[in-house]
């Protein structure tokens, strides 16, 4: 059985046992509440049922009511008795069913679950049918037709209805894709923001906050970088820091970008909107039976944002308090940020997601590659000091406290602005916000060695795949397959010739191949 069975399997079971369920709630209320029973049968049929015991109360009670005859423990169990079935179905189970619904209010919620569910099924049964060669392909159409309304297969779009747009499509206006900030970060879309341990994530993403709320650059000092396009509301939603720690760092944040006035603080009042989950179960989705399924408290967090009315800005932090999956498993990655893109749709609001970086490369995002591949942009915060301590080259010489206060800020992706011409610098104060800097030429030195560095094991990986000769073409054509950081044609040659040179690649005139095959 291959994983994509596995995976069908166990939905399906996921929903026979939602089903299950919900057919037991429609008997039990039956059984305590006969005045819902007319209503029901117009609605549901034995056939509805999935469990063959329900089929048969239903059948029970459809003649009871037909004869006048009021549907309780004792007539119901009796006429089980007369149809002969008294041994499958005994008095305790449906007294069971009787005790576990405790009222009808609800019951038409799911007598909807069993009609879609049966729906669903019949629909898998025609298609059965046809496959075997047991119904004809008109049939099998006619099946469709007649069930597809009511069934839990939804019809995602629609090609017919699509043909009478496609000339605005090719002739008509283009709205424009509006930023938050004039050089990244598009409305509307997910995004994440990556960084080890000590690099400055939770403080950086403060200073974004603040920055929209108040429609000001998010740091002084060198090019005063992340304008804001224009003010917003922006919320902040922390599962792992407490209003307090929150406090703390908007004043500090304050007085870093020199706004702690009062008229200035009014305004944040107005438009920065900061709540701890600490405590909470606030995750998306969450395991459950060794599969991940979605909680519904991204509805929760994309209604109250709605409610709030005109957000830019929606912050996770940290994206793993709101993770409950394998962190690894790139299909639970996609359907978290699936889910996460709800809240856009819903608001018209950009989510950034804050998340740690991986062990291997401070700039990627740690876990499974679903959770960038998925996000529209990829902002990466590196302190020099990990760069060095990550490269271990000795010729950038031994990590000072600068090196730790000194945060590389990068564009690793992007789908609608241009990539930066260099990065964004921080420097940390005291108190532990941050000051954009112009980068010392010892800086520029150690991020490029750092980009040189990444790339070359990139490259490597890229060759290692079968130890055969690729040629530069291939490379140069699919760079952004090769890289994880956007690299120019120029500097994807150098880089090979750079390799060639140093004796680890080989290069004929067919192409380029590792020197030696598993090197690193």
């Amino acid at each position: 059985m291959n994983a994509q069975t596995k995976e069908q399997d166990t939905y399906k079971d996921r929903v026979a046992a939602s089903n299950i369920g919900a057919e037991q709630s429609v008997i039990g209320a039956m059984i305590i509440d006969n005045k819902c029973i007319p209503k029901i049968l117009g609605e549901l049929s034995h056939d509805s049922f999935i469990g063959h015991a329900h089929r048969l109360l239903f059948k029970a009670i459809t003649k009871l009511t037909a004869f006048g005859t009021p549907t309780d423990l004792i007539t119901l169990s009796d006429e089980i008795e007369v149809q002969g079935h008294g041994e499958l179905i005994n008095i305790s189970y449906i007294a069971e069913l009787a005790k576990n619904t405790p009222s009808s209010a609800n019951v038409m919620a799911y007598v909807e679950v069993v009609k879609k569910n049966s729906a669903t099924r019949k629909i898998e049964e025609a298609h059965q049918d046809f496959m075997q060669g047991g119904i004809t392909l008109s049939e099998y159409k006619m099946l469709t037709e007649q069930y597809a309304d009511q069934s839990t297969v939804n019809k995602l779009f629609n090609l017919k209805a699509n043909i009478s747009q496609q000339d605005d499509f090719y002739n008509g206006p283009i709205e424009h894709k509006e930023l938050i900030f004039h050089n990244c970060l598009p409305l509307g879309e997910v995004a994440m923001l990556t960084g080890a341990g000590g690099s400055g994530k939770s403080f950086s993403t403060i200073h974004l906050a603040v920055s929209v709320a108040l429609g000001l650059s998010a740091f002084i000092g060198y090019n005063r970088p992340f304008k804001p396009t224009k003010a917003g509301k922006v919320v902040v939603l922390g599962g792992e820091d407490f209003r307090d720690d929150y406090k703390r760092r908007v004043r500090s944040v304050l007085t870093a970008m020199e706004c702690n006035t009062q008229s200035m603080k009014n305004r944040l009042v107005e438009n920065l909107h900061i709540t701890s989950l600490v405590g909470d179960d606030i995750r998306i989705i969450a395991e459950d039976r060794g599969s991940a399924k979605l909680t519904g408290f991204v509805d929760n967090i994309a209604r109250e944002v709605e409610e709030l009315g005109d957000v830019r800005l929606v912050i996770l932090d940290p994206m793993s308090a709101f993770y409950g999956a394998q962190e690894n498993d790139n299909h639970s990655a996609t359907m978290f940020v699936n889910a996460v893109n709800r809240i856009c749709k819903a608001t018209g609001a950009a989510v950034l997601m804050v998340h740690h970086s991986s062990k291997g490369s401070a700039g990627s995002a740690r876990g499974a590659s679903g959770f960038i591949d998925r996000s529209r942009t990829h902002i990466s915060l590196k302190t020099v000091a990990q760069v060095k301590e990550q490269a271990k080259r000795k010729k950038d010489g031994p990590i000072t406290v600068e090196d730790k206060n000194t945060v590389i800020v990068n564009l690793e992706k992007t789908n609608h602005v241009k990539f930066w011409e260099e990065p964004i610098y921080l420097k940390r104060s005291e108190n532990g916000a941050f000051t954009a800097t112009k980068p010392t030429n010892y800086e520029s030195t150690i991020h490029e060695r750092d980009q040189e560095y990444h790339r070359e094991l990139d490259l490597i990986e890229y060759l290692k795949r079968d130890g055969s000769v690729v040629s530069k073409n291939e490379i140069e054509t699919n760079r952004d397959t090769v890289f994880t950081d956007h690299i120019s044609l120029h500097k994807c040659r150098e880089l090979i010739k750079i390799m060639v040179n140093d004796g680890r690649l080989i290069a004929s005139s067919s192409g380029v191949k590792l020197a030696v095959i598993g090197a690193n």
